[in-house]
């Protein structure tokens, strides 16, 4: 491990000491490297808001806030109104206008497109027309109250740029409004200068992102000067970091951890009480107090607590393994049972965090066989159904729209290949999805989350925290819901 670490900090070879510049070491860049549409979830998530904007963006306190849009209203339940920004320029100087909003939703309703994972925050639109210079109208297929926040996930492009260029050409030299342009791509790094035209400028004029994939050197290379900040860090790296003067900025990611039951086959999770045994065994809060430091919080329900429709009066279950015993009794199961579980092994904390669910499970005799699985045989089960045991890991996700629906579109017999396919909550899951009434709508979730407190559809173990790294020269950084601020990434003045 040290060689390697040793390796990657000799690639590291410009320490990251200018006033004029940050360094940030990331896990991966995206594959589809500066086109946005290819992924909205890791890794371009980590890269994208260095160059480009979307029409609003999530703030800290979980509201939806301006960003190329000044205001969204709905004229009717089909149809929403977004005043644009003015006088905003692209990096080469083009204007950005209703237009190229226009240009966007042709881009994402191309054959091409449909492999884009993007194209899924469009898809419900019908159609997108430029009123004015800086009025849009939205129609959709069906009602969307979630429809803004979807946009802020969805960042725009120079539309000339694209056109003469194409996706691939595009992807290489990428033109946004955002607070960086790229100046070149090479050996796993991108290296950025200030966009001369950007909205809210910069306040450090150079960024380089390095892919810097083990976690271990990511924080050699933060205490070695190499990197100003690692984005995804562990909660083990915490007291290393603060014994050199640098720290971990924590956040919440609005997604929710747990062990998802397969209940579209008979197996001992298929009686209700077997399930609400699995949450009474594994002690949460220990693992939340143990693993991640006490930074994380233990979790309630599938929905987490900055989502819409969260509901704050329902209590995490609490650690009780006699009456686990007691529930696994009732249902036929005194003696326990054996099953396995497909997970994803992405770092150590991972796999500390299911040999714990393990260890506590054991104690009321049930004995979890873990299956560690790649991300592409884990998108097997996912999308084809063909899972190798009878759970799996899940992150019951909220983002972009912090929409507790996003995760639960998984889980319902609306899902291409369901692992649960119960009648009443997918007619529920429908009404929630189709409701144009805010309050309404917030009640009718809340009614969800309700409905699987009381009957699990899985162990709920914590609310997903992010770990990022911040060397000792970060002034000021902010990564709302792991959409990284570049633009107020600000760095100390220099002492003589």
């Amino acid at each position: 491990m040290f060689a390697k670490v040793l390796a990657v900090l000799m690639v590291l070879t410009s320490v990251a000491s200018a006033a004029d510049k940050v360094t940030v070491g990331v896990s991966a860049l995206p594959a589809g490297m500066g086109n946005p549409y290819t992924t909205g979830g890791f890794p371009g998530i980590d890269f994208h808001g260095s160059i480009f904007d979307g029409l609003a963006e999530l703030s800290e306190d979980s509201t939806l806030k301006p960003a190329l849009a000044l205001s969204w209203e709905a004229k009717d339940n089909l149809t929403w109104i977004f005043k644009l920004r003015p006088d905003v320029k692209f990096a080469n100087g083009a204007a950005f206008s209703a237009k190229t909003v226009e240009a966007v939703y042709a881009i994402l309703s191309t054959e091409q497109a449909k492999a884009w994972s993007m194209v899924r925050e469009v898809r419900n639109i019908e159609s997108v027309k430029a009123l004015d210079a800086l009025t849009v109208e939205v129609r959709t297929h069906t009602s969307d109250l979630m429809l803004p926040a979807r946009f802020a996930a969805l960042k725009m492009i120079e539309p000339e740029s694209w056109a003469r260029l194409g996706p691939e050409g595009f992807a290489k030299q990428p033109i946004g409004t955002g607070p960086y342009i790229v100046k070149s791509w090479a050996n796993q790094q991108v290296d950025l200068t200030a966009n001369p035209y950007a909205w809210r400028k910069p306040k450090v004029p150079t960024l380089t992102i390095r892919a810097v994939p083990e976690t271990s050197a990511r924080l050699a290379g933060l205490q070695a000067g190499a990197l100003d900040v690692a984005l995804n860090m562990g909660p083990e790296d915490i007291s290393a970091l603060e014994e050199f003067g640098g720290r971990v900025h924590t956040y919440p990611q609005s997604g929710v951890m747990g062990l998802s039951f397969i209940l579209v086959k008979q197996t001992p999770f298929s009686d209700k009480r077997v399930r609400q045994a699995m949450t009474y065994a594994v002690n949460r809060q220990a693992i939340v107090d143990t693993i991640f430091a006490g930074k994380a919080k233990v979790a309630s329900q599938p929905g987490p607590s900055p989502a819409f429709g969260h509901d704050p009066t329902l209590k995490a279950y609490p650690y009780d393994p006699d009456k686990a015993r007691a529930l696994l009794a009732a249902a036929g199961f005194a003696k326990g049972f054996a099953f396995s579980a497909d997970v994803m092994l992405v770092n150590s904390t991972d796999a500390s965090l299911w040999q714990a669910v393990k260890a506590d499970l054991m104690k009321v005799g049930v004995d979890l066989t873990i299956n560690a699985v790649p991300f592409a045989r884990y998108n097997q089960g996912l999308y084809s159904g063909n899972w190798t045991g009878e759970a799996f890991g899940m992150n019951y996700g909220s983002l972009p729209a912090l929409d507790p629906m996003v995760g639960f579109q998984y889980h319902s017999c609306l899902w291409l290949k369901p692992w649960i396919c119960d009648a009443a909550q997918t007619d529920l899951i429908k009404r929630i999805t189709s409701d144009f009434d805010r309050a309404k709508r917030e009640s009718l979730t809340r009614e969800l989350m309700r409905i699987t407190y009381e009957d699990p559809i899985g162990i709920y173990l914590y609310e997903v925290t992010r770990f990022d790294g911040l060397g000792p020269r970060v002034a000021t950084y902010r990564s709302p819901f792991g959409y990284t601020a570049y633009h107020d990434i600000s760095l100390k003045a220099e002492k003589h």
